[in-house]
């Protein structure tokens, strides 16, 4: 084991190069596989800090939930404001920063594709159980990060223009000398279907440690990505398959709201762990939480206290299921109770929405105060699920998305406007600069199209 982790090591030295095209990073596709063949690859899928680690995080400072004073603000250092103009929604966000959101998700798709390449050339062993799993992995790692990539530099998935909007550029392979074009968003989101539909095919039903990848986490992520699409029959399929296979809901009245972090790291609900990058202005030292979103939560609802301090009349957040500051961006349970809930509004049936809905917020509310939600107006119940989407996934990098795919819906468009040190910022739905900027290294390297 010690010779390996060695070999993988010198060859994860040997790796890294300056950002000359999409990474930080730069292979050696031939050096030779060692003898213990598919545990080399598993110890390269399981290098945490690429691939559960470092989701993007920009975004999650760019949306309504977050809220940054201006004192805080004239604060953070030069180096620090550069990523945190995220949160102006500023052309000048990535630029001079190595590790940019772009460059994470990439060195993913990078460290998959050397995977695949790598059991590619191992067919001989294919009848394997380790064989299928560690693809299965790879195909969801894979897609798990250009969708991650298509939420941050792509505009929203829409039936109508999918085929024109650009999308990423699609790495099917190790060699990063090789330039291509942003495919469309369309090609996009087909390739994170197929990578993840072959997955569920490989995937274990249930694994060992939550870090990672099952079978129940791919059909969870089909969910989340079907769900962006407006695909709900398709979103409901999956959701509904992942929760026959993970129902349980934390009873928040069983949690001690009090302590600094009350949720657990790999909790019950957590299917898939990962994190998102830290970035200054998500921390509590220049960070809070929007009074907007703060006060849609009743009293008696303990995500109240579960999820938020307040301190000197500020309040900040304190609730990743990562237990820690930094944020919890994986599949989770919560998650598909909302997408299962949300689809069968919009096919109107509401008892079934309701049912999905009420059998969530139960577990959210202190014991005996609440009272199940029953409406028969199926665009009420769907308006009650997305304000609780809001509520439950707050600061789990789930905001963005849902802004820009609802922002597509005219009667339930929303402007984000921030006032900050006597300046005016304002983003419009539909705006271009839902998009993100790809980073300018990129742009100089690639010649690729910028947003």
């Amino acid at each position: 084991m010690k010779m390996i982790k060695m070999i993988l090591a010198l060859f994860l030295i040997s790796a890294i190069s300056s950002c000359k095209e999409f990474l930080d990073v730069k292979p050696d596709a031939k050096l030779a596989v060692p003898s213990d063949k598919l545990l080399y690859l598993q110890l390269m899928l399981e290098d945490h800090g690429t691939m559960n680690m470092f989701n993007p995080a920009a975004s999650d400072l760019a949306v309504d939930d977050v809220f940054i004073p201006g004192d805080k603000w004239t604060a953070l250092l030069q180096a620090q404001r550069t990523s945190a103009n995220a949160y102006i929604w500023d052309k000048d966000v990535f630029n001079d920063i190595d590790l940019t959101d772009w460059a994470t998700s990439y060195k993913a798709i990078l460290y998959s594709n050397l995977i695949l390449e790598g059991l590619d050339k191992l067919k001989e062993e294919s009848g394997q159980v380790l064989w299928k799993e560690l693809k299965g992995a790879a195909l969801f790692h894979r897609a798990h990060a250009n969708f991650n990539l298509l939420q941050t530099f792509s505009l929203a998935y829409s039936e109508a223009t999918a085929d024109n909007t650009p999308g990423l550029p699609l790495k099917l392979s190790s060699d990063i000398n090789e330039k291509l074009p942003r495919a469309s968003v369309r090609q996009c989101y087909d390739h994170v279907l197929a990578d993840l539909e072959e997955s569920k095919t490989l995937l274990p039903k249930t694994v060992e440690f939550k870090t990672r990848v099952s079978m129940t986490a791919a059909a969870a992520l089909l969910a989340r990505v079907y769900l962006q699409m407006q695909q709900y029959e398709l979103a409901l399929r999956n959701a509904e398959e992942a929760i026959s296979a993970s129902p349980v809901l934390i009873d928040y009245n069983t949690l001690n709201a009090d302590a600094a972090f009350p949720l657990n790291r790999f909790n019950e609900e957590v299917i898939f762990h990962s994190i998102i990058t830290g970035l200054s202005g998500t921390t509590p030292n220049f960070g809070r939480v929007s009074t907007d979103l703060y006060e849609m939560y009743r009293p008696d609802d303990l995500r109240r206290t579960v999820y938020y301090r307040q301190s000197a009349g500020e309040v900040f957040f304190k609730g990743s299921y990562n237990g820690s500051t930094s944020r919890f961006s994986g599949l989770a349970t919560d998650e598909l109770y909302l997408i299962a809930a949300e689809c069968y509004a919009r096919s109107n049936n509401v008892t079934a929405a309701l049912n999905r809905l009420n059998k969530l917020l139960v577990n959210r509310w202190k014991t005996g105060t609440f009272i199940p939600l029953n409406t028969p107006d199926a665009s009420e119940v769907l308006s009650l699920i997305l304000d609780e989407r809001r509520k439950e996934l707050a600061f789990r990098n789930r905001r963005w998305s849902d802004l820009k795919r609802l922002n597509l819906e005219p009667n339930r468009q929303k402007t984000i406007i921030r006032n900050l040190n006597g300046s005016v910022y304002t983003l419009e739905p539909g705006d271009k600069r839902y998009a993100m900027p790809i980073p300018r290294k990129v742009i100089e390297a690639s010649g690729i199209e910028q947003n």
